[in-house]
């Protein structure tokens, strides 16, 4: 039986140490967001952007349709305000999880610029609860797949934890053999890499690929 699959993209971030509005700041004269959106449009599934308001979510909507035209590819996004009464990753992946309908969602960052399709599409093919990339033994919170099933971890992770950490979530998760690692190459790693700073934008844009 096939599983329903979706995307979300968390977008729902302060940015503050990048100057604010981190989805929309520019890498290679294109907002974050776009390259982030390019690369999940060839999966043909569902997409959640996860945000901090609705004024947010309707900018983010305004500039993805002006991108891509509905002539050219049919949108299928749905906007999800974080509804967690904390903040930060783990609050978006709350979000998409409490509300998707789809039996397994794919979570990725809005600053990870350079991630590939190919990638995305190795973890949606795993059959685990919760999976993601490590490189060199390092996990890598994020793109991350997880399934409905792990929603009750997470209830109760954020009824129990003082430090609502995307980190110590997957820690638990791991703790009870529900998260699978796929390696990646080293020369690989500069897929994930996602931006927090404006050095770390222009040291990024610099980056020959």
């Amino acid at each position: 039986m096939e599983i329903s699959q979706g995307v979300g993209i968390l977008a729902g971030g302060k940015g503050i140490r990048i100057g604010g509005d981190k989805p929309f700041k520019l890498f290679k004269d294109k907002p974050l967001i776009l390259w982030v959106y390019e690369a999940v449009l060839p999966l043909n599934l569902k997409v959640y952007l996860s945000v901090r308001s609705p004024d947010q979510g309707e900018r983010l909507l305004s500039l993805i349709q002006s991108a891509f035209p509905k002539n050219s590819h049919p949108l299928n996004i749905s906007i999800v305000q974080d509804v967690a009464p904390f903040e930060g990753p783990l609050a978006g992946v709350y979000s998409l999880l409490s509300t998707m309908k789809e039996e397994e969602i794919l979570i990725l960052t809005c600053d990870q610029p350079l991630i590939k399709t190919e990638l995305l599409q190795r973890l949606l093919r795993q059959r685990a609860e919760a999976c993601l990339f490590e490189i060199e033994e390092k996990a890598e919170p994020f793109p991350l797949k997880l399934t409905k099933s792990v929603f009750p971890y997470l209830e109760n992770f954020i009824k129990i934890s003082k430090k609502k950490s995307i980190k110590e979530f997957l820690s638990l998760l791991e703790k009870y053999d529900k998260l699978t690692k796929l390696s990646l190459k080293g020369e690989e790693a500069i897929f994930l890499k996602n931006i927090n700073t404006p050095q770390e934008l222009e040291e990024l844009s610099n980056v020959q690929l």
